[in-house]
């Protein structure tokens, strides 16, 4: 990585209220954006990476974090084969050189020692930073285009490794996007280095053309390969007391910041280098990188990262796959009264059909001078059209708790400083999908995810129980008191099960709902049934039980292909329930 070595003043944005227009948003896929974070490592270093290893593997799946880049070597792939199990792939960079010079001669070897963790690989990437050699060789720029053709040819022919992408070169310079030119033919996806060194996220760049903004940086990825996906394999902040640093408090609000800043932007993946502090120099700029130090204790960049992944995550790795929301997602009508002027926002929705509304201002946290910046809170108010049944709010720098908003007329109030603020909007029919949550208790029967596009979300996991009393449980949200509607969508063939569904809050008694359900049908039919109404005296998590009820006498088995459990709100009522209550 190389840093850019520039000073410039910012100007303070001033919080002025602006309006914002009010209109149906159309809103993006939560787990798409948890998706496009990644961060970079260096497994074969003899450093932190190697003498710690089993250390940094366990903090990197507490992390949360799901891609990984890390140049090739026996240390890259023996990690990505061993934290292939946790859903962590790696993008490899396939740079090999002699004395300084790239020797594509080495290409079949990086290969062959790529093939064998294959599944556990998103990606091969091209030499890195390869302009910023010192002293300059000359005709870099062909041996460079040369090098990349080859890989891109010896990929997209090997029958194992042809499914993977081939990124771009990265570069330091504009100069070297435009020796380079098009490279399109010969890569996937473009490569970009954005760092913005003690500047904000958001920042419109400080040099001609919006120099180091993320917008100028896309700009140069569509020269290096228009038309096709931007990659931002490097990016970031480090804390040491060198050149372009900026604090662990001010690191931990830009990160969330960039990340959602660089995804709404349209970067496919954004890697932040890196995982862990090299060193402990406090004058070596390299050494001071990470989301951990070297010691291993967590910044409060860590802590940020972590809770922004918990709140936002949409997904359960099945073994072999992140099964995640497959149906498009829809749209909230709202608007945002009392904005400050660098108000920045970004809507999610997550496979159950709750919104997700990331708050932030583009605010200067840093200085030039090496000093946080107070932010004063903004009060803004979210006028929210679209019926909704609660709102809550969480601060990822802060925990990963959600607290409620109390709301009026559909419109309630937010204070924002410089800070990441996610708001989550429940919608008035809750769609839980069982293929992306996780069991919270099981008998322990094995379970098979397959993608139908009859099913509601495009997908149906079943549970392949084998005798009568096998169970499964799920924890569901019912975000607010009252009367709901419980719908059960199920797969029915010739193999199933009975079921009888209860619910009870976490670690409570469970109360049974409805009837018997029998899955059994001499053909495969997909049925939504109304189980029960059921009436909440208080919102908060519930744990809702499948168990098996015998079967059919003609079924030949106990599987129970659960697709759906709704929730569907009809009001608030002191009636006595039907199918229990908890």
């Amino acid at each position: 990585m190389t840093k850019t070595l520039l000073f410039c003043a910012v100007a303070p944005v001033l919080a002025v209220a602006v309006p914002v227009a009010a209109a149906p948003v159309a809103a993006q896929r939560s787990d798409r954006f948890v998706d496009s974070i990644g961060v970079n490592t260096h497994w074969s270093y003899p450093n932190v990476y190697s003498n710690f290893a089993a250390e940094v593997k366990a903090k990197l799946v507490e992390s949360g974090i799901r891609h990984v880049r890390d140049g090739i070597s026996s240390a890259t792939t023996t990690r990505a084969g061993e934290l292939e199990s946790a859903g962590i792939k790696h993008l490899i960079i396939a740079d090999s050189r002699l004395n300084g010079i790239l020797n594509p001669s080495k290409i079949p070897l990086i290969l062959d020692s790529i093939r064998p963790v294959a599944s556990a690989v998103s990606g091969i990437e091209g030499p890195n930073e390869y302009d910023n050699r010192y002293p300059p060789e000359t005709g870099w720029n062909t041996n460079l285009f040369n090098y990349q053709s080859q890989l891109f040819n010896a990929v997209q022919a090997d029958a194992t490794l042809q499914n993977l992408p081939v990124i771009g070169p990265s570069h330091v310079s504009q100069a070297a996007y435009n020796t380079m030119g098009d490279l399109s033919a010969i890569c996937d996806a473009g490569n970009i280095h954005p760092y913005q060194t003690w500047r904000h996220p958001e920042t419109t760049g400080w040099g001609t053309g919006g120099y180091g903004s993320i917008a100028y940086n896309i700009g140069l990825a569509n020269v290096q390969a228009p038309g096709k996906p931007v990659w931002a394999t490097e990016g970031g902040y480090q804390t040491s007391a060198a050149l372009d640093y900026v604090s662990e408090a001010a690191e931990a609000k830009y990160l969330p910041r960039m990340w959602a800043t660089f995804f709404q932007s349209g970067v496919f993946r954004t890697y932040k280098y890196e995982f862990v502090n090299q060193g402990t120099t406090t004058t070596d700029d390299q050494m001071h990188y990470g989301l951990l130090r070297n010691d291993r204790t967590e910044k409060p960049a860590f802590g940020a990262t972590k809770n922004l992944i918990s709140a936002l995550s949409d997904a359960r790795f099945d073994g072999t796959k992140w099964r995640s929301m497959l149906a498009a997602p829809g749209s909230l009508d709202y608007s945002i009264s009392g904005a400050p002027s660098d108000l920045k926002q970004l809507l999610l929705q997550k496979s159950d059909g709750t919104f997700y509304l990331l708050l932030w201002r583009g605010a200067v946290s840093y200085s030039s001078s090496h000093t946080d910046v107070t932010v004063s809170p903004v009060a803004v108010t979210v006028n929210v059209a679209t019926p909704f049944l609660a709102a809550q709010l969480n601060r990822p720098n802060n925990n990963n708790t959600w607290g409620a908003i109390s709301t009026s007329s559909g419109s309630f109030s937010v204070n924002l400083d410089d800070r990441m603020a996610i708001v989550r909007i429940f919608p008035t029919t809750l769609n839980y999908q069982p293929e992306v949550l996780e069991y919270v208790a099981s008998s322990g029967d094995a379970t098979a995810t397959a993608e139908e596009a009859a099913m509601s979300n495009g997908q149906i996991r079943s549970f392949n129980a084998n005798a009568s009393g096998d169970s499964f449980t799920l924890r569901l949200q019912v975000p607010r008191s009252g009367s709901y509607q419980l719908y059960v969508g199920a797969k029915k063939w010739n193999n199933r099960g009975r079921y009888q569904v209860a619910s009870a809050a976490p670690g409570g008694s469970f109360t049974n709902h409805g009837s018997v359900q029998d899955l059994y049908a001499s053909s495969a039919s997909r049925v939504e049934t109304l189980i029960a109404t059921l009436n909440y005296t208080t919102a908060g998590p519930r744990d809702f039980r499948f168990t098996v009820s015998g079967k059919n006498a003609s079924s030949s088995g106990f599987a129970l292909p659960i697709d759906n459990v709704k929730l569907v709100y009809t009001g608030t009522t002191t009636a006595s329930v039907s199918g229990g209550s908890s």
